[in-house]
C-alpha cells in the first residue's frame, strides 16, 4: 500500500510540475535547507524529460537553475568551497585556479549551449509570473557535483581520470549529519548557463554498456547536486540541493 501527497494526469505540463512540487523548495535552499528530487521508473518511461526537458518544453533542471540565480546574488569569485567539515576558505592562487578550470570543463559542453540560451528565453515569462521575492538578496558561493553509481560503485563524472584509472567515491557524514559523497569534484558556477554546461560535460563522461538495449540506463544512477554556501560572520551555512535520476529495467 503507497500514499501519495500528489498524483500528476498526462494532462500536467513542465511548468506545473516545476510550480507545485520544486519552487518552494528551491526558495527554502538560502535559509540553510536541502532537499533532493528524485525521478525513478523504467527505461523510457520519462525521468530524462522531465528533468532536461526539450528547448519548446525545458525541465525541471534548467527551470531550477534559471530560478535560483534569480533568487540569489550568486558570488562571483569562489571564495569559499564545501570541504569535509563544511567550507574552507581558499586563498587568491586557488580562487583563479577554479575559475580557469571550470572554462575548461565548459569546453566540453559549447556545442549545445545555444540549447540552454534558447530554453532560457523560453522561461523568461515562466518566471516572471513566479512571484519571486528578491527583496532579501544577499551573496552565496554555489558549487555544483555530478556522480554516478553504476554496478553499486559511486564515480565522479567531472574527473578528468580515465574511468578504469579512477577510484571508487565514498559516501561520508560531516559533523552536522549532512551526508556527502567525499572526493567528489565541486566546480563553482556563477550563472544557470555555467551549472548546465557543468552537467552536459559530466554526461560525457557516463559509463556506456556494451551489450543490451538500454541496459547501462537500467543500472545507472545519476546525482546532481547544488551547494550554496552561506557566509554569516566567521561560520559558512551550507544546504544543498539533490537531483537524481534512477533507472530500472522493465521485463
Amino acid at each position: 500500500m503507497y500514499t501519495f501527497s500528489h498524483i500528476f494526469g498526462p494532462e500536467a505540463n513542465q511548468k506545473e510540475l516545476f510550480e507545485r512540487i520544486v519552487k518552494d523548495n528551491l526558495k527554502k535552499l538560502p535559509e540553510g535547507h536541502s532537499f533532493t528530487l528524485l525521478t525513478y521508473g523504467a527505461s523510457g518511461s520519462g525521468k530524462t524529460f522531465t528533468l532536461m526537458g526539450t528547448v519548446a518544453a525545458p525541465g525541471l533542471v534548467p527551470r531550477s537553475l534559471e530560478y535560483v540565480f534569480k533568487v540569489v546574488d550568486a558570488a562571483q569569485k569562489p571564495v569559499f568551497k564545501p570541504a569535509d567539515n563544511g567550507a574552507e576558505k581558499l586563498s587568491y592562487a586557488a580562487q583563479e585556479n577554479e575559475l580557469q578550470f571550470v572554462k575548461q570543463i565548459r569546453h566540453l559542453s559549447a556545442p549545445l549551449r545555444e540549447k540552454y540560451r534558447r530554453m532560457s528565453v523560453q522561461l523568461h515569462n515562466d518566471l516572471i509570473t513566479s512571484s519571486l521575492d528578491l527583496s532579501n538578496r544577499t551573496k552565496y558561493y554555489v558549487w555544483v557535483s555530478f556522480v554516478e553509481i553504476y554496478n553499486e560503485g559511486i564515480y565522479d563524472l567531472l574527473s578528468s581520470n580515465d574511468r578504469s584509472a579512477s577510484s571508487k567515491l565514498v559516501i561520508r557524514e560531516d559533523s552536522n549529519g549532512n551526508v556527502y559523497v567525499k572526493g567528489a569534484t565541486q566546480v563553482f558556477v556563477r550563472t544557470g548557463e555555467e551549472a548546465y554546461d557543468v552537467m552536459v560535460a559530466g554526461k560525457h563522461n557516463l559509463q556506456v554498456a556494451a551489450t543490451g538495449v538500454n541496459a547501462h540506463s537500467s543500472r545507472s544512477h545519476c546525482i546532481f547536486t547544488i551547494t550554496m554556501l552561506t557566509e554569516t560572520g566567521t561560520v559558512c551555512r551550507v544546504s544543498g540541493w539533490v537531483v537524481g535520476r534512477s533507472g530500472w529495467a522493465a521485463t
